[in-house]
């Protein structure tokens, strides 16, 4: 009789276990944003060791030239897509773009971005029709309405099953009642640069949790399904006479080591001779200020944001995929990142 009523115990305290255990599926992710698609042998690898399973891929950029609306760093793909990756089409707009088009411009825009996105699909030999496309956009209170009619015209246009997606902003989510929340299926927190870029003398502006911690709030209230998105980054920020003059992504250590320029504190610099980088040219007495996310800060946003977020399906996304500056940690390292959210 008392074993009878052990094995009943258990089975009773398994079935409730089993309850109370919380459905969560993780879905792992990065953003590719660089102009041309290649992996490589190691890349590959990397990505199947992280158990990767969706890449957003930046396709093109929109925005404003000579008071035309047009298409620029268009992705150009020089690689397969790794066995079990989704790609998702990512479409940068520029918040001017938004303030200078009106009601027609709009509607012909979400056909030009219809065709651009299904001329680059054209360029794969390997992947399926999409089922997700996202728009990344820092819209404002006063570019909303244009921004929104672009998501709708282009869900009506776009002729295939698939399913909108945004990028947003904390702002964007602490006063949603004034910026509006955009007419798409999930959206996607971009959880870093939240920061002032513009403060030279100021902390890190990709991620610190002071900045942070100010926007943490309506979350409960927000209407749309939240994804995140964890920055793994580095860049150098160009400043002139105290005003930003340009950014130069995935910064490499020659920069940084470069004898043109003198430490001022750390990860500032002044610039004493004239200095060409790719496509920046920076002049005596400009600065530069290198700023970085590592592995151990996306954790620390990842806790900070974890009890923000619902506890069901999502895509955890890190930004960006760049195997040069990623090789750099330890795999694992980057691991940490995505089993803390299971």
């Amino acid at each position: 009789m008392y074993r009878k009523y052990s094995i009943g115990l258990i089975v009773f305290l398994t079935l409730l276990a089993a309850c109370g255990k919380k459905n969560e599926s993780i879905t792992r992710s990065f953003y590719y944003w660089k102009s041309s698609l290649t992996f490589g042998a190691e890349g590959r690898r990397m990505l199947s060791d992280l158990q990767v399973k969706k890449i957003y891929l930046k396709f093109f950029d929109v925005d404003v030239y000579d008071d035309q609306i047009l298409p620029k760093s268009t992705l150009h793909v020089l690689d397969s897509v790794p066995a079990g990756v989704e790609i998702v089409p990512v479409i940068f707009i520029t918040n001017a773009t938004l303030k200078s088009a009106n009601q027609y411009e709009v509607s012909a825009l979400a056909d030009k971005i219809i065709r651009k996105i299904k001329g680059i699909r054209n360029c794969f030999t390997d992947i399926p029709k999409f089922r997700e496309i996202q728009f990344d956009c820092d819209w404002s209170e006063d570019t909303k309405d244009n921004y929104f009619n672009l998501l709708k015209d282009f869900q009506l246009k776009y002729g295939e099953p698939v399913f909108l997606s945004a990028t947003i902003r904390l702002h964007q989510i602490k006063y949603f009642e004034k910026t509006g929340v955009p007419p798409v299926k999930r959206g996607t927190l971009m959880f870093y640069n939240m920061g002032k870029i513009e403060a030279m003398m100021g902390e890190n502006s990709i991620y610190n949790e002071t900045d942070a911690s100010k926007y943490l709030v309506n979350f409960d209230k927000y209407p749309l399904p939240l994804d995140v998105a964890l920055p793994v980054f580095a860049w150098a920020i160009a400043y002139r006479d105290g005003q930003i003059v340009g950014l130069i992504n995935d910064a490499e250590d020659d920069l940084r080591k470069n004898e043109s320029l003198r430490s001022i504190k750390e990860n500032l610099f002044e610039v004493r001779e004239v200095l060409r980088y790719r496509d920046l040219l920076l002049m005596p007495g400009d600065n530069l200020k290198f700023e970085e996310a590592n592995p151990d800060d996306a954790l620390s946003a990842a806790e900070l944001i974890r009890p923000h977020l619902a506890k069901d399906s999502i895509s955890v996304t890190l930004f960006d995929y760049d195997y040069n500056h990623l090789s750099k940690y330890e795999t694992r390292s980057i691991e940490k990142i995505f089993s803390y959210f299971q």
